[in-house]
Formats: structure tokens, sequence, C-alpha cells
């Protein structure tokens, strides 16, 4: 399926709710590939009994590090030098703007915290943060997962999962039998690490308004090149094992071995959208929708200045799982 800015229509049906188990902010340990233990927080946040339809959503930031709502700070200050990041000037939480939709909608919203309890650059600066490879990454969110899940008594099974950029990525690999994946502006989703600029500057093909907006950008002239010259999935992965951890698998073949919804959103003005078209190839079964005006983080974009995640993606993604919850399709 493939819409441009479309918007579902959200049904209200609710299934019996689970026996909550635990609600509110906890920790978790985790044990890096340096062999440091390292605690992070997370939270259960649940719906009004009356609204609870016995589902849960876990979130996953995007990058290396990201707090519990998903900060973007409105400026930060360097050496002396103040920069400004958002339109408006002041943070933006699109984390906890989701979570309050969702268990508006009778969702148990599952977070956590990719910055270490503690972490001293952090407390320096709040847009630094200790980090490990990448690789690692999927450790910490495989943990957060399963912590979480026991935490809230809601098996993976009538858990869906939520992740933005690199975090759509790690939740399509790590969320293993989940009951369907909302992949926003997802990272690296399919077999190619080449960067869409390259593939534009290189591409011979006119290309396709995949996103309908009237015109054909540069990650669309890239995702065409990659279209016509073949996608291979075949022995590839997409981090190789690195200092013992593990090998991390392309996420559309993951997404390719489940039989669960997928809903893969992503912005026109993003470069990482060339990924878009790929994942439909790959899987005609996936829900895609684009959003032409939209950005990196699925909101405005002017002069650089980010804007929130828009209301329209908000709806959208509500919209999308209550349906699924109401159909019955786990």
């Amino acid at each position: 399926m493939h819409r441009a800015g479309s918007i579902a229509v959200f049904s209200s049906a609710a299934l019996a709710a689970s026996q909550p188990s635990s609600t509110g902010r906890f920790t978790f340990g985790w044990t890096n590939g340096a062999g440091e233990r390292w605690t992070h927080a997370a939270v259960v946040e649940r719906p009004d009994a009356a609204l609870d339809n016995g589902h849960a959503v876990a979130l996953f930031s995007g990058g290396y590090t990201a707090d519990l709502d998903w900060t973007v700070p409105g400026s930060y200050t360097l050496r002396g030098q103040t920069t400004r990041l958002t339109l408006s000037g002041d943070d933006y939480t699109d984390g906890a703007t989701l979570s309050d939709a969702l268990t508006a909608a009778g969702f148990t919203v599952l977070r956590y915290s990719a910055i270490r309890e503690g972490d001293p650059l952090h407390a320096e600066n709040r847009v630094n943060a200790q980090t490990r490879p990448i690789e690692e990454t999927y450790g910490l969110a495989r943990t957060a997962l399963r912590a979480m899940t026991e935490r809230a008594g809601i098996p993976i099974g009538r858990t869906f999962v939520l992740g933005h950029s690199f975090g759509a990525n790690r939740a399509a690999v790590v969320a293993e039998g989940a009951a369907g994946y909302v992949l926003l502006a997802g990272a690296y989703m399919s077999p190619t690490s080449a960067a869409p600029d390259r593939l534009a500057a290189s591409a011979t093909a006119e290309g396709r308004d995949f996103d309908g907006g009237g015109t054909v950008s540069g990650w669309e002239r890239a995702a065409q090149q990659r279209l016509d010259g073949g996608i291979v999935r075949q022995g590839e992965v997409f981090r190789a094992a690195k200092d013992g951890t593990p090998e991390v698998p392309w996420a559309s073949d993951r997404l390719l071995a489940t039989g669960a919804p997928v809903l893969a959103v992503w912005g026109g003005l993003d470069d990482i959208s060339m990924h878009g078209p790929l994942l439909e190839r790959l899987r005609p079964a996936t829900d895609t929708v684009y959003f032409p005006g939209f950005n990196h983080q699925l909101g405005e974009e002017r002069g650089g200045l980010t804007g929130p995640i828009a209301t329209e993606v908000v709806e959208l993604i509500v919209g999308w799982l209550g349906e699924r919850v109401g159909r019955g399709d786990r």
C-alpha cells in the first residue's frame, strides 16, 4: 500500500485489558562491551482503565542516545557559542508527544532512556552523552524491551514497536514476534549502505516522484538508481561481528520474516527516505506513507531549523495502530 500523507481512521474498539503488574518509572541494568554495568531509566505508562485495549507500544529513539522524551534542545551552548536547533527555540519532546497520544488511545506505552544514569558528559552538556559502538545499541535495546515488557506484564505478541531513524532499525531487528512495527524515517531499512547523495550524484535514471510532491528529488533519483540495479540480500549483514558483539542483520530481512503488519512513514525533505521505495519493493505488504513537506523529524523545517513531529503523523500512527487492534490483526 502506498499513500502520500493520508490519515487512517481510528477504531476505538477495545480488547480485554491485561492486568497491570507495575506502572511508572524504573531502572534496569545492562553490561556493555567494555564490561561496564550501566543503569538506564525506563517507564511504563498506562491508559485510563476504561480505555485500556490490552496492548502496548514500545518506543525506540533514534541515533546512539536519547532521553525518555526524545528531547531535541531548542538551543545549546558550546565553547561560549549558542546554536539554535528548533523553529520556536523551545525544546521538542516527540517521545512524550507520542506517548500522550497513544495512552489517550488506550495503549500502554513503554519508553527507555538510551542515556545512562549518572552520565557525566550529559550532566555537563545535555547535547553530549557517553556512547558505545552502534552494534552495542542493539543489545541495549533488546535488554530494554525485555525489561519493559516484563514490567508491564504484556507479552511481546501484544506489543507493537515504534522507532524513529536508527530506532526504527533497532526495533525491526530486536523485537521478534512483535504485534506490529511502526517505522518513522527508518535508517538503513534496506540493504544499501551507500549515502543517498552519492547515489543521486551517480544516478542515470530520472527517477520517480515517489512521495507525490510534484518534483523528483535527490533521494528519489537515488532510490530509482538502486531499484534499477537490483536489491541483493543474500549473505549480507548490516554490521559484521566486532569485539564479541553479534552480527546485525538488515532490518528488511527481519521484516520479511514476519507476518506482522508494518507501517513505514517517510518525509519528502529527508534523504533517508531513499529506503522507502526499496523497502516497499522488498516487502509490498508494508503500509508506506510519504509526507512530501516534512523532514527527518517528520515535521516542518525552515532555514535548517526543525519543528516537532507533525500532528498529521501522530494521528496517522494512532489511527493505524487502532485499526490493527480493532480488527484483531494479532
